[in-house]
């Protein structure tokens, strides 16, 4: 692939585009030791519901606006490193919802990512 070509991501949605070690440190937050080859086992999955496990894993670890916010910097520092200039970034608010997360607070920590 050549990094140098303008590129556009035109659906994306933060939380399955979440790295290992991001996730790790999103763990780290909150006391809990995690590798990245941990997350990557995570991450392979054969069926639907497979991935529906590791959705629901790694949005655990998602309960702050400051864990969104990082994720969401990690996303675009990587995107911007694949010189990826135009991104249509999706978060999941019904899940902050039924979580009993306040949205408004994670679409600002958003914004500022």
């Amino acid at each position: 692939m050549d990094l140098a070509f303008p590129k556009a991501e035109l659906h994306l949605h933060l939380e399955g585009a979440i790295e290992p070690a991001t996730v790790c440190e999103l763990a780290a937050r909150r006391g809990i030791a995690l590798n990245e080859r941990e997350v990557v086992e995570r991450y392979h999955y054969d069926d639907f519901l497979g991935f529906l496990q590791a959705f629901k894993w790694v949005i655990g670890f998602l309960n702050t606006p400051e864990d969104y916010q990082l994720a969401a910097y990690h996303m675009l520092e990587r995107l911007a490193a694949q010189n990826v200039r135009y991104v249509e970034v999706y978060f999941s608010a019904g899940i902050c919802l039924w979580r009993k997360l306040d949205v408004a607070p994670i679409l600002e920590a958003l914004e500022h990512a």
